[in-house]
């Protein structure tokens, strides 16, 4: 890390990183889990630039913006309808295609995730890139896995 600051590049670190067990239903976990990161970090959802995020599908990835408290409740649809979350909207989620095009691969999933990040924050991410990103979240689990662990992790340059 020290070389690239030398010279000038853009080094990605993991600001706030949370493991909960899956002890209780799946958006409440991710609200506690978005809680206690937003908190550790010292940012709130409105400072994150893009996020990596479980989306199994379109109801679990809904529940999750909400539970990352990117919209109130019960408005995350007209999040997505407004295209707020889409490549070139306010918060893009999921630049990477997300499980549509990688697939659903737990475990290895937040690994591809915390890759996609470390590429978008150093500017690497080619058509894809979101400009000028500096925050990125990562959510493993969550809505997508009501009963098992939620991870999520905040990276920024």
């Amino acid at each position: 890390a020290g070389r690239g600051r030398r010279r000038g590049a853009k080094v990605p670190r993991v600001r706030a990183s949370v493991m909960l067990d899956g002890g209780s239903a799946g958006g409440a976990e991710t609200s506690r889990a978005a809680r206690l990161a937003y908190l550790s970090a010292e940012l709130g959802p409105d400072e994150v630039d893009l996020a990596e995020i479980e989306d199994p599908t379109p109801v679990e990835e809904i529940a999750a913006y909400e539970a990352l408290e990117f919209a109130p409740e019960g408005s995350g649809p007209e999040l997505v309808e407004s295209g707020f979350t889409a490549l070139g909207g306010v918060l893009p989620v999921n630049p990477s295609g997300g499980a549509l095009c990688h697939g659903l691969s737990r475990g290895a999933g937040g690994i591809r995730q915390l890759v996609e990040l470390s590429l978008q924050l150093r500017d690497r991410a080619e058509r894809r890139q979101v400009p000028g990103a500096r925050v990125g979240l990562s959510l493993c689990g969550g809505p997508a896995s009501p009963t098992g662990p939620t991870g999520l992790t905040i990276v920024t340059t």
